[in-house]
């Protein structure tokens, strides 16, 4: 692939629709972060929602709205300003663990002290780098051994962080999580915002229309970045359903096939998106959640209706 079809699938990475669910998450956040802030006290946020759905994204939006780490000369001499901290949760993390991993989010980090001094030094850090907001990612990695002294851990530490630091946390996660953090009511009353993202579904009109306005944006922005002459109508209803057969709704399976799809035409060089790349694409790419093994862009209109009504069906039972 030459460069300029190359940044044209970077540029496609990047772009985001943000579709209600999403904006919807997104006010949830801020609604959360602005009440902390007029309360001083916590009053957090949990982002929920299974692979692919759009968690990460979120957190990019965060992350570019609150801004990098700064410069700031005072009078003691030059102090960093990191307004906002991501960190992913190791797998199978301890709070040790995942208190190194907070640190080294500051580039900061003595060996072989004790948590305590690990802790200590992470709420001095956190408040001479004027942080407002902690993102703590695969949250449900702090509690994976699933025992009741672990979950009580984890809650603990989170009640002390949320209590000490006295800036917005948000913990990122599968839905499950959330059961787990409302078993504990002290920690489930720091988190009284639940933001949410899903698969899309065709389950009602309200449900398909949402689905077709997301794919619009899609060829909408394929249309204008790509330079193709000819790109197949991929709202028409065919194609529609073509796409969610197989992709199952979930957005990043939705960002997979469609990157395949497209580099299989810029490869291809004759300036023309066709429907044929989908189809290779489909064969090309293996998605979990995909609803059919057999290529559903070979597939009728009421076949693959068929293929998506028999997979609600079943996730509803």
């Amino acid at each position: 692939m030459n460069l300029m079809n190359e940044e044209k699938i970077k540029h496609f990475r990047s772009f985001t629709v943000a579709h209600p669910e999403y904006r919807e998450a997104l006010d949830t956040i801020h609604r959360s972060m602005e009440a902390t802030r007029l309360r001083g006290e916590p009053s957090c946020v949990i982002l929920l929602g299974d692979p692919g759905t759009g968690k990460t994204r979120i957190c990019d939006d965060i992350l570019t709205e609150l801004g990098p780490p700064t410069k700031k000369h005072t009078a003691d001499g030059v102090c960093i300003i990191n307004p906002v901290i991501y960190c992913r949760v190791p797998n199978n993390a301890t709070i040790k663990t995942l208190v190194t991993r907070l640190l080294n989010c500051f580039e900061t980090y003595t060996k072989y002290q004790s948590v305590d001094a690990l802790e200590f030094r992470l709420f001095n850090i956190l408040h001479t780098c004027q942080t407002v907001m902690i993102i703590l990612d695969e949250w449900q990695h702090l509690l994976r051994s699933g025992t009741g002294h672990a979950l009580q851990s984890a809650a603990d530490w989170v009640k002390v962080l949320t209590d000490i630091y006295s800036g917005e946390v948000m913990l990122v996660g599968p839905p499950a999580c959330e059961r787990m953090i409302d078993q504990h009511q002290a920690l489930a009353d720091r988190f009284p915002y639940r933001a949410r993202l899903s698969p899309f579904s065709l389950a009602s009109p309200e449900h398909y229309s949402n689905y077709l306005k997301l794919i619009r944006a899609f060829a909408i922005d394929i249309k204008e970045s790509m330079g193709f002459i000819e790109i197949p109508p991929l709202t028409d209803e065919k194609v529609l359903l073509g796409v969610y057969a197989a992709t199952g709704g979930n957005m990043r399976a939705l960002r997979v096939l469609l990157n395949a799809s497209l580099t299989n035409a810029l490869n291809r060089n004759d300036s023309n998106l066709l429907i044929s790349d989908f189809s290779m694409a489909a064969c090309q790419v293996k998605l979990a959640t995909r609803l059919t093994p057999q290529n559903p862009f070979d597939k009728t209109c009421s076949e693959l209706k068929k293929i998506i009504f028999t997979s609600s069906k079943k996730c509803t039972n």
